[in-house]
């Protein structure tokens, strides 16, 4: 299947562009409100611990603001370690697949959730 006739591959341009990330980046996606039980913010100490081997790395992190206090502590956590280029808040969404489509890899960072994630059909 050629570039162009994927159907999600606008989408995935796109958002790459608006962001800045080229075709070298790989693009880690977490999709959580800002809360605590998400741990957003040991997923971004992991990126800042991993970054001198994966340079390339792009977390973005897509969701509400629901503890406004957490989500200050992760920007100075960012700023105080120079990762602003590095690590996206990209606010909330409700075409949150457009994301996805725009990512390498997705982060599941939560300590737990509240519904099921998969559902098997038996």
């Amino acid at each position: 299947m050629s570039k162009a006739s994927k159907p999600w591959s606008p989408r995935r341009s796109g958002l790459r562009a608006r962001y800045r990330f080229n075709d070298d980046d790989f693009v880690f996606l977490s999709v959580a409100a800002i809360n605590h039980q998400k741990n957003h913010m040991g997923a971004v100490r992991a990126f800042h611990a991993s970054l001198p081997e994966v340079p390339r790395a792009r977390p973005v992190i897509l969701g509400p603001k629901y503890e406004e206090k957490l989500f200050v502590e992760i920007e100075g956590y960012i700023r105080r370690h120079g990762l602003e280029e590095h690590i996206i808040y990209a606010g909330e969404s409700l075409e949150a697949y457009s994301y996805f489509a725009m990512a390498d890899a997705f982060v599941f960072a939560s300590f737990l959730e509240g519904a099921r994630l998969l559902s098997w059909k038996l």
